[in-house]
């Protein structure tokens, strides 16, 4: 490592935790945002029956799933999160989305499956925004800027979304 080089690093971290259902909770309330704030409008007329089906799926199911993590309900998020997963594994979607709208739907189905995964295995944990930064500490980086740039879960700029790090290698 180069003393005084940059690194910049932009990846999705959720709000800090204390115990594993606070992460779950936290994880959950992380991809579900990022779905919810992109369910856009899809013309059926445009579409095959299974992406209708998977829009109309996002729209019933999301709402709730949301508002269940974010009140406290995790442990029936997470479940309706894989029975939704499940459901739209069964569809048989084309190889493109059939307009642009609908490539959202399939942006949905990636943030599902990560959401899944980061509930299911360790290789998938998200962290928080102070945890990685004194995981970057500890390796010899100082921080010179850092932005949240899309925020999903919390008010806090460390809590969770998409973020931003400057880093200098000390």
């Amino acid at each position: 490592m180069n003393r005084g080089g940059t690194l910049c690093v932009s990846d999705e971290m959720i709000t800090p935790f204390g115990n594993k259902s606070e992460r779950r909770d936290h994880l959950l309330a992380h991809h579900l945002r990022y779905i919810h704030d992109t369910l856009v409008p899809a013309n059926p007329a445009q579409a095959t029956m299974d992406e209708v089906s998977l829009v109309q799926l996002c729209h019933r199911d999301v709402p709730t799933m949301l508002y269940n993590a974010l009140a406290g309900e995790g442990e029936l998020a997470a479940g309706q999160a894989r029975r939704l997963l499940g459901r739209i594994h069964r569809l048989t979607l084309p190889g493109r989305a059939s307009t642009p709208a609908l490539a959202f739907y399939r942006f949905h189905v990636l943030e599902l499956e990560a959401l899944v995964a980061g509930l299911d295995y360790e290789v998938e944990q998200k962290t928080s925004p102070a945890c990685f930064l004194d995981l970057a500490r500890e390796i010899g980086f100082e921080l010179i800027g850092h932005r949240r740039i899309y925020a999903t879960h919390g008010r806090d700029p460390w809590h969770a979304g998409t973020h931003i790090f400057e880093l200098e290698a000390a």
